[in-house]
């Protein structure tokens, strides 16, 4: 459920991550009814797909920052193939994202699911 706004395949192309804004689980409106699509809360996962099974390795909330957003995201098409987020190994990917202080960092999100190593800054890029 929900869209994909944005999909980057790893350098050795087993994996594909991708940004998917969908319903939260739980979302309803006050009286206890279906929300429409404006009343729905949404939150957005980070997922990592296994391109041979077709699995999802790990999905992980994310809260993308700002300038991402306005940069990186509104202009997907060029950036996508200019920017590497993912790590020349493959297990992992850069994300900025806002903490819940408001500030953004880089987290290291790793396609396996594990914990991910948060670093200052804005924005970040592996070199390839």
């Amino acid at each position: 459920d929900g869209f994909v706004v944005g999909f980057w395949g790893s350098p050795d192309g087993r994996t594909i991550a991708a940004l998917r804004v969908q319903p939260a689980v739980g979302s309803a409106t006050p009286s206890g009814g279906v929300p429409s699509p404006e009343e729905q809360e949404r939150v957005v996962r980070l997922l990592f797909v296994d391109v041979g099974s077709g699995e999802t390795r790990s999905q992980p909330i994310v809260t993308p920052g700002q300038r991402f957003i306005e940069t990186q995201l509104a202009f997907f098409d060029q950036y996508a193939l200019s920017h590497h987020l993912w790590a020349p190994d493959s297990s992992s990917m850069l994300m900025p994202e806002t903490g819940q202080d408001g500030v953004t960092h880089i987290a290291v999100r790793f396609a396996d699911g594990r914990d991910p190593i948060i670093l200052e800054g804005e924005s970040a890029f592996w070199s390839p």
